[in-house]
């Protein structure tokens, strides 16, 4: 029987990075023996479209089991990923798919108040993370509002912004969260996180990496209050990216 992976998150946990990786490795895996259907990084249409019932699990489920014979190397296992899964409180449509294949659910932990400027608005590349005023350009563009074919390729191009940005300055500090601040909610957290760590790990402590010291710098979220550097330095930069993309796209075509 075919194995279904369910990738549901959590957020912050690379989940961008993960679907990339995927995309841009779609031929390598198939012939590995893995799909990563439709070829597209994130599969929340899909999801959406069956917790709102427009499809039943069965269609989907039909549907994937027709794609796995399509592939000229044998497919062992299918992997659909979308982070917002775990945020529904109602997960028992999802269960239909242990009929169709051997069903498994992976789901990703981060410890809590370890909040960077990766959750904010993670780029298509591993491992990587905005600079804080790159963050906070891209929290007021409306990101949200464009279709994900779309949403990625502005992505990439705020990406290269970033990137001309950081060349001359170098690296700096990506925590948002004060020592206090991270301390208390961690604490607050702390019987969940033991109760999990027995339950699944065999251990009372879940994260064992070191936290941030106490003098660990903070991310300074701003903006250049000169209009005429963020014009040059965010915005021309954005705009020449994408006319690039588009004159890429058009050559190819």
């Amino acid at each position: 029987m075919t194995t279904l992976y369910l990738h549901i998150g959590n957020h912050r946990t690379a989940t961008t990075s993960i679907q990339g990786f995927m995309l841009a490795n779609w031929e390598a895996l198939v012939a590995r023996g893995v799909l990563h259907p439709m070829r597209i990084g994130r599969h929340f249409a899909l999801f959406n479209a069956i917790f709102a019932g427009r499809r039943s699990v069965k269609e989907v489920a039909e549907d994937l089991l027709a794609r796995v014979q399509k592939q000229r190397a044998p497919i062992h296992s299918v992997i659909l990923s979308d982070e917002d899964v775990c945020m529904r409180t109602d997960l028992t449509p999802l269960q239909e798919f242990s009929a169709y294949f051997d069903f498994k659910v992976v789901f990703a932990l981060r410890r809590i108040g370890l909040t960077d400027l990766s959750g904010l608005a993670p780029p298509a590349q591993i491992n990587s993370s905005y600079s804080p005023s790159v963050a906070e350009f891209v929290r007021l563009l409306p990101l949200d509002e464009a279709p994900e074919k779309y949403r990625g390729r502005l992505e990439t191009t705020i990406k290269q912004v970033d990137h001309g940005l950081l060349q001359p300055l170098g690296q700096r500090a990506t925590l948002l969260m004060d020592y206090r601040t991270r301390m208390d909610i961690i604490a607050l957290h702390a019987p969940g996180n033991a109760a999990v760590a027995r339950r699944y790990f065999g251990r009372d402590q879940l994260f064992t990496e070191p936290l941030p010291t106490l003098d660990a710098p903070l991310a300074q979220m701003v903006l250049p209050q000169d209009s005429t550097v963020l014009m040059q330095d965010y915005v021309a930069p954005m705009v020449r990216g994408l006319i690039k993309q588009f004159m890429d796209a058009t050559t190819k075509t």
